[in-house]
């Protein structure tokens, strides 16, 4: 039910920039962290107006986040989950989910595997998603260490238009 709401909330205003679709995940997230003992770190930018993308690309970022906040709360066994949002001038916005769970062992290409026949659509949906919006993707897991799944969006893809 909170990746249908979130889902929802999140198509419901095309205007919403990355930091208040975040936000709305948080406010709903947090009930279900709570039940289950999860800490959340979450760390947004600093600044005094929200610049983070907005439109369509604020939204699928909103979507693969909750995509990897949902897998971080349901696979990971962490305690902790870790939400960041930074903007480099350099390097664009980088969006962060990251656990300190158990990890997923040794990734697919590593294994000689496809990731859809052994870890489902979540990861590749992820990667497809940032792809398809210009991003770079990176996965970060290790055994007993945690997952992190981290997307940089280029700045000029990531920044919302001032047009009327």
């Amino acid at each position: 039910m909170f990746t249908l709401r979130v889902e929802m909330e999140a198509l419901d205003d095309a205007d919403a920039t990355l930091v208040e679709r975040l936000a709305s995940m948080r406010w709903r997230l947090q009930p279900l962290l709570a039940e289950r003992r999860i800490a959340m770190e979450w760390v947004m930018p600093g600044e005094d107006e929200d610049t983070s993308p907005g439109g369509e690309i604020g939204l699928q970022l909103a979507l693969l986040a909750q995509e990897a906040m949902s897998n971080a709360v349901q696979h990971s066994g962490s305690s902790c989950l870790r939400v960041l949002l930074q903007k480099d001038s350099t390097k664009g916005w980088r969006l962060e989910v990251a656990d300190k769970g158990r990890g997923m062992g040794a990734l697919p290409a590593q294994r000689g595997g496809n990731m859809q026949a052994q870890r489902g659509w979540g990861i590749d949906g992820m990667r497809n998603r940032a792809q398809r919006m210009g991003a770079r993707f990176e996965l970060e897991t290790a055994p007993g260490q945690g997952t992190c799944v981290r997307v940089w969006v280029p700045v000029a893809t990531g920044t919302r238009s001032t047009a009327p």
